[in-house]
């Protein structure tokens, strides 16, 4: 007997396809071959170059082009984003070897699972061929298009979003479903509808490698950040165009260690330092330039030498590739010295020697504008707060006026490419463009980020902000399978909301970042005073990093108080937050929550509560926010700011379709009974039948 769910779903194909049918007045038409197309985006899909896909977009349609290193069939196939409808859309492809005639088949998956045994033909044909296609001895090639959105409840929507994309082939045509077989097959993340991020063919491009010379990471350690100074190349000014990661692999596993890498130039400023601290500045870079370099933030490096290399030149995160620049702008390539900082992850505890990093590549003919990079995003604190057994929480990043208003010139900025980066939490991302109390712009809105491709994203359309505007940017996360709240910090247990920003023209801001004001942060959870320090102590290490060795004098000279239960909470909390302040902050005030550390206080709320955990990222989310500025050799002295959380128009969701099965899967993933929504959606379906007959 068929189940409700599969009765709805039925009377929502239907309504889809008279929906379809009654506004389609459209003629038919040939478009005529395709020969020599210079194709937007490119990706290889196998390791071996077996199968490759090219696309690109027109109009509200993306036209697809395999080439496939073999005489049998491709199939390229999306799954469902909402994790509770099961299967996927797949289309099917190929060449008759007989007739030659290009043939091609809009399929669904019956099961997640990406297996040819569950995929079955679609009612209606939505993949339609481009041209006859082609095929020799040795090769197939086939050009087909389908449209971003059909109404069809068996096609996966093209959005802008993170799209998973599976990919197989098979070495015979397909001649029955129920008969075909994959020789291969996998499945990557992809932006579908982002412009490419294109390599010049200019024979006149030089290249810098900035790598790191046998790194010795050992398996005791798990995580860890190391900097290296290099000399670059003598050479007047000249522009980067570009960068490629160069990236170490296990011979075993073929993984690699980097988990996100950065390079910046070194530089001071003659108007803020005095010549003996730049020349001395200078002699210590040259000196560092030829060791293998030494673990972030070491005392090794004098604090001169660490705040001379901020400004970021070349960015790359996990799962990325290549970046290149548009044509009309480059990054000024100009300084003597630069640092490459690495973030290495060792999850199996493995020795190796690592020689990763980037190549640089740039130019001697100046391009129409200098570029610059900037961070913003959610300062990396003990104050960046995710509550455990979350299915979505979030974390809220504010670059203001403050930073705007001081640093951009009258004319604005232009962003022509934007990343975010978060940890193992992350999975959604938004940045939004703020003005006059309206969001202009969402630059970035992924509803299905993945942590595992951070590829930085060429927008199709730049975007201007101007003195005075906010860009706000939005991670959410799922920490549905941890019992332990997450705290912002540099390991991938811990926490980032950050956005790596390219633009135009440089300015001197490197840095733009909001955080939640220590004081209202411990307000929040109602507490007010910690034993032995006062609030602000607490501020001046959680902002300022100073120093804690007074501080764990005062919270632990009477340690023979203590009780053991206290002194054991210590133990476990600072091995699993690495000596997080929060673990050793043990409150006075209230009295009720006295004689408990703070991270033991935060522990024990009722998490579980889904209102209780509401109410509070609504109440988090929306208070106060300290805002900073971060700009090139302190060249500009911006005091912090404490500001509301702007209040402003969010521009209308354009993601959202009127097709009703969009709406109903929309619904469903919200709706906590399911029941009562499939009579709902019954309802609504006859409504709408009424309508149109």
């Amino acid at each position: 007997m068929m189940k409700l769910n599969e009765l709805v779903l039925c009377i929502l194909i239907t309504i889809s396809n008279l929906c379809v049918n009654a506004s389609d007045d459209t003629t038919t038409y040939k478009y005529p071959e395709i020969h020599h197309r210079n194709w937007t985006r490119s990706e290889k899909l196998d390791q071996n170059g077996i199968l490759n896909l090219q696309w690109y977009i027109r109009d509200s349609e993306v036209i697809f082009n395999v080439i496939l290193n073999s005489r049998g069939f491709v199939a390229i196939g999306f799954p469902y984003p909402n994790t509770q409808i099961k299967g996927f859309d797949v289309v099917l492809a190929w060449v008759n070897d007989k007739t030659g005639k290009a043939n091609i088949l809009d399929c669904h998956g019956t099961s997640s699972k990406f297996e040819e045994k569950v995929i079955v033909r679609d009612d209606t044909q939505n993949y339609i061929l481009e041209n006859e296609g082609y095929q020799n001895l040795t090769h197939t090639i086939l050009t087909f298009k389908r449209s971003f959105s059909t109404c069809d409840p068996r096609d996966v929507p093209f959005t802008a979003d993170t799209m998973k994309m599976f990919w197989a082939y098979g070495e015979k045509d397909v001649t029955q479903l129920d008969r075909m077989s994959f020789k291969a097959k996998g499945s990557r993340p992809i932006y579908l509808l982002n412009p490419s991020s294109t390599k010049p063919k200019d024979t006149s491009v030089f290249q810098w490698d900035v790598a790191m010379k046998e790194v010795k990471i050992t398996q005791d350690v798990g995580s860890v950040y190391w900097c290296k100074i290099f000399e670059a190349p003598k050479h007047p000014k000249e522009h980067i165009i570009g960068f490629e990661p160069i990236l170490s692999r296990d011979k075993d596993t073929k993984r690699q260690f980097v988990h996100h890498m950065t390079l910046f130039e070194c530089k001071f400023s003659a108007k803020h330092f005095d010549p003996d601290a730049i020349s001395k500045n200078s002699e210590d870079l040259k000196k560092w330039s030829k060791s293998n370099g030494i673990e972030c933030g070491s005392t090794l490096y004098s604090n001169g030498n660490w705040d001379s290399c901020v400004t970021p030149v070349a960015t790359y995160s996990y799962g990325g590739s290549s970046h290149f620049l548009p044509e009309h702008v480059g990054i000024p390539f100009t300084e003597s010295f630069y640092m490459l900082e690495i973030h290495y992850v060792n999850p199996n505890k493995k020795n190796f020697l690592d020689h990763s990093g980037f190549r640089v590549h740039y130019v001697n003919e100046m391009r129409q504008f200098d570029a610059g990079i900037m961070i913003n995003g959610v300062s990396v604190s003990d104050t960046q707060f995710i509550p455990p057994k979350q299915p979505t929480f979030r974390n809220i990043g504010i670059c203001g006026p403050s930073c705007t208003e001081n640093v951009f010139p009258e004319e604005g900025i232009n962003i022509v490419s934007v990343s975010v980066h978060t940890h193992v939490a992350g999975r959604n991302v938004k940045l939004s463009h703020i003005r006059a109390g309206k969001e202009v712009t969402r630059i970035i809105d992924d509803n299905h980020y993945s942590h595992n491709y951070q590829e930085i994203r060429q927008l199709e359309n730049e975007t201007k902000v101007l003195p005075g505007d906010f860009m706000v940017l939005e991670c959410s996360y799922n920490t549905e399978g941890l019992d332990k709240p997450t705290l912002g910090g540099y390991s991938l247990h811990e926490e980032m909301c950050l956005s790596i920003i390219t633009y135009y023209p440089k300015t001197e801001l490197v840095g733009c970042y909001s955080m939640v004001p220590v004081k209202e942060f411990f307000e929040y959870f109602n507490v007010r005073a910690f034993h032995g320090v006062t609030m602000t102590d607490v501020e001046n290490i959680i902002i300022y990093g100073l120093d804690t060795v007074q501080l764990n004098r005062s919270l632990l000279s009477s340690d023979s108080a203590l009780s053991n239960e206290i002194r054991s909470s210590i133990d476990e909390e600072q091995e699993y937050y690495q000596n997080s302040i929060l673990t050793r902050l043990i409150i006075s005030d209230p009295v009720e929550f006295h004689d408990r550390t703070f991270m033991t206080h935060i522990k024990q709320l009722p998490w579980d509560d889904q209102s209780f955990t509401q109410k509070f990222e609504i109440v988090m989310s929306t208070g106060s926010y300290m805002l900073f500025c971060r700009t090139a050799n302190k060249s500009i002295s911006i005091p912090q700011e404490i500001i509301k959380y702007p209040n402003f128009t969010e521009l209308k969701d354009t993601k959202t379709s009127s097709c009703p099965h969009y709406i109903y899967q929309e619904l469903l993933s919200s709706s906590s009974n399911s029941q009562t929504l499939n009579f709902t959606v019954i309802l609504y379906s006859l409504i709408i039948l009424k309508i149109l007959f």
